[in-house]
């Protein structure tokens, strides 16, 4: 096989020996294997796993178990009263500050009266407290102002707390109350 004079200074090129200089990076002869050009981005892409990893761990919203229902619903109402007041009927009571499992509640979304009249209706009241006062709420005092009912007889009241989604204990105290009516036959004072 014959070859061009290119071809010929092309072999002779490389067949030359290559002076080696520290850190040129040029490989010589006897100089061991072959240096990888991605052999030190391995470090790179490790820290970018495990980067993207920690990422993904933060951002994932829920940093806890679910909380039982037991953590979460109000414990019952304990101390319902019923006055007769200008207005009607005041009902007070205390809201709860533990859950139905005896831990401290961070807070409680409102509370429900149920109403049954001597004929057997029963009237429902929901009170939602705003997401600000759900926190401030728990353990305080609370006065619920009812209509005087129409025909005397006897009523019962019930009271519920109930958290945020609207669950409530299955435990409930009542109160019964025995309506008579205004003294006079106007109505309510003014």
């Amino acid at each position: 096989m014959r070859r061009t004079k290119k071809e010929a200074a092309f072999l002779d090129c490389c067949r030359q020996k290559v002076e080696v200089m520290e850190g040129s990076g040029v490989r010589g002869q006897g100089s061991g294997p072959a240096s990888r050009p991605l052999a030190g981005m391995g470090w790179i892409f490790t820290i970018g796993i495990a980067g993207a990893f920690l990422f993904l761990l933060a951002a994932c919203g829920v940093k806890a178990p679910p909380r039982p229902r037991e953590l979460v619903v109000p414990a019952p109402v304990e101390d319902v009263a019923v006055e007769i007041v200008p207005d009607g009927l005041e009902i007070t009571f205390t809201l709860p500050s533990k859950s139905l499992d005896g831990f401290p509640l961070e807070g409680i979304g409102g509370y429900r009266i149920l109403r049954e009249g001597p004929d057997g209706e029963v009237v429902r009241e929901d009170v939602r407290f705003s997401v600000s006062e759900m926190r401030q709420r728990a353990g305080k005092r609370a006065v619920f102002v009812d209509e005087p009912p129409e025909q005397p007889g006897t009523y019962r009241y019930c009271v519920m707390p109930m958290d945020a989604y609207g669950s409530h204990p299955s435990r409930r105290q009542t109160v019964e109350f025995c309506w008579e009516g205004f003294l006079s036959d106007e109505g309510p004072p003014p």
